[in-house]
């Protein structure tokens, strides 16, 4: 019987040395993780970009006193067409690499170029290259006003006097 005793007392001596092992290592886990972090950037966890967030602008001021910021300058490039572009006076723009041009020739024959009169005034507005983004074919938007005409090409708006044209 002595013996079941000694193992009794060492069996339950056993389970409450786990108990407190297992008690403390939970305490030591726990603490670890509710400990503050360090005050500053770690060289192993740098801190976070904070950035400002921007809402909607509304910019009353006069449109002229916006500073210019040209367009980057690229080359146009040129225009590939399926068939030959009449010039004025009947003659029509011929090209060699052209396999259908005798075709082409004899269809354009019979058309009548009209003759359309002139504009009064003319002026160079902004092209595809001005446009900002270089868009090909460029979507172009414009408005006149009593002294001014506004033109919108893509993301670019520019703004012309009418007296200075004239």
């Amino acid at each position: 019987m002595k013996k079941q005793e000694k193992n009794a007392a060492s069996a339950f001596a056993l389970r409450i040395a786990l108990a407190l092992a297992l008690t403390s290592i939970s305490a030591i886990l726990l603490a670890s993780t509710l400990r503050p972090p360090a005050a500053g950037p770690q060289p192993d966890r740098p801190a976070p970009d904070v950035v400002a967030m921007v809402g909607p602008v509304s910019q009353d001021l006069d449109v002229r006193t916006l500073r210019y910021i040209p367009p980057t300058a690229e080359e146009e490039e040129r225009r590939l067409t399926r068939h030959p572009f009449p010039l004025a006076g009947g003659q029509i723009h011929q090209s060699s690499s052209n396999p259908g041009q005798q075709f082409t020739d004899q269809l354009m024959q019979g058309v009548p170029i009209p003759t359309i009169p002139s504009p009064i005034q003319t002026f160079a507005g902004m092209n595809s290259v001005q446009s900002g983004c270089g868009c090909l074919p460029p979507d172009t938007d414009g408005d006149v006003g009593p002294n001014h005409y506004i033109q919108s090409v893509n993301s670019s708006i520019k703004i012309f006097d009418k007296l200075v044209m004239r």
